[in-house]
């Protein structure tokens, strides 16, 4: 086919339009990213493959597992467990981990199935953040709460104390009965940064 017969007939301004279709392999391309597409979308919208929010759990989780080993020796205390609550990217992963291995008894909200509700003022055994870590530690004897310290470590069980406290007062929606004796839970806030007066060196 000469160029000429390449011409259309639709014509603007002076300008007559030529018909250039476009290369075969970019629309082979083309057409294959929408197909691709509806498998993603199936995959990960309405199939078993994990959020992005999920994703960015599960990310947090490994950097926590190569930190392991730096934090063994990691001295617990109520403000260091403050301070995680407000690191939404830690919080992140231990939402992943608690879902996992937590919402078995305690629904993935925290609000309670076979366990008590972690969402309302109510608590069993001690809800302060401290009282918290100490029964993610040690478990509780006779009861479905076994010890987590071997199989969660130093670091992720200050973060799974902070995640709970995160959770507290939430009261979610369709929530297990109050249990133990209402605790007035006193939120400890991390230090606040402030600028050094003028004229301060650095």
């Amino acid at each position: 086919m000469s160029d000429q017969d390449r011409l259309l007939d639709h014509e603007y301004d002076g300008i007559q339009e030529f018909d250039n279709p476009l290369p075969g392999w970019w629309v082979y391309v083309f057409w294959a990213s929408i197909i691709y597409s509806g498998f993603y979308w199936m995959y990960y919208e309405v199939g078993i493959g994990p959020t992005v929010h999920e994703e960015y759990g599960m990310e947090a989780v490994a950097v926590m597992d190569l930190l392991a080993e730096k934090y063994a020796d990691l001295e617990v205390t109520e403000q260091a467990i403050a301070e995680k609550m407000a690191d939404s990217t830690f919080m992140n992963g231990m939402s992943t981990i608690f879902k996992k291995k937590c919402a078995t008894c305690h629904h993935t909200s925290g609000r309670g199935d076979a366990c008590p509700n972690l969402t309302d003022d109510f608590w069993v055994h001690g809800g302060d953040l401290m009282q918290i870590y100490t029964t993610i530690r040690d478990g509780v004897a006779g009861k479905e709460m076994k010890s987590w310290q071997a199989e969660l470590g130093p670091l992720k069980m200050l973060g799974m104390a902070a995640y709970v406290g995160t959770l507290r007062g939430k009261n979610v929606n369709g929530g297990r009965a109050p249990e133990g004796i209402k605790y007035d839970i006193k939120i400890i806030k991390p230090p606040e940064i402030t600028a050094p007066p003028a004229g301060t060196k650095k």
